[in-house]
């Protein structure tokens, strides 16, 4: 599956964005939600946090929630297609 990240960012180490999409964990499939990607370049791998974030309730001015997901991004010398 592909996807896009809006609003991606690279700097000093960290990659930053946001896309549309669903973590499938039954806690995160409770309520539909954006995934913010957070994470950090450590020598060659980029791990830190996917965030299943639901949409602002404006009449609460609060989301209903943020649960976040470890993750790590390795580099393969090759890719099967």
């Amino acid at each position: 599956m592909k996807t896009l990240l809006n609003r991606a960012s690279f700097k000093n180490g960290y990659f930053w964005g946001v896309m549309s999409g669903a973590i499938d964990t039954e806690d995160a499939k409770r309520r539909p939600h954006d995934i913010i990607v957070e994470l950090n370049l450590r020598e060659q791998v980029l791990n830190g946090v996917l965030v299943a974030l639901t949409p602002m309730d404006k009449s609460k001015g609060i989301c209903t929630f943020a649960l976040s997901h470890w993750v790590e991004l390795k580099k393969k010398d090759s890719v099967e297609i």
